[in-house]
């Protein structure tokens, strides 16, 4: 019953998350600073999305599936689209 709700908290928080990345991209310049690149903090973000993911897929399995779990996978999904548009590639 309170899937959503729990939808909604993961998807606040894997928004941020994706703010950051986008924010760490700018510091990914193709050519220079090889060791300035923050590449573990980039990975440590990049996973645990990842964890906050599957977290999401166990509350979508066990939900009753309505329509407002949907409604709320696409709005955030296309968010996240939304988040990462104005990243910069990252090319290692």
């Amino acid at each position: 019953m309170r899937s959503h709700i729990y939808l909604s908290v993961l998807g606040v928080i894997s928004f941020i998350l994706y703010l950051w990345m986008t924010g760490l991209s700018k510091d990914f310049n193709w050519g220079e600073g090889y060791s300035e690149r923050p590449i573990l903090e980039y990975l440590a973000i990049y996973f645990s999305l990842f964890f906050l993911y599957t977290l999401a897929c166990f509350i979508v399995f066990k939900s009753n599936r309505s329509k407002k779990i949907f409604w709320a996978l696409a709005a955030f999904g296309l968010l996240f689209r939304f988040a990462i548009l104005p990243s910069q590639q990252i090319q290692e």
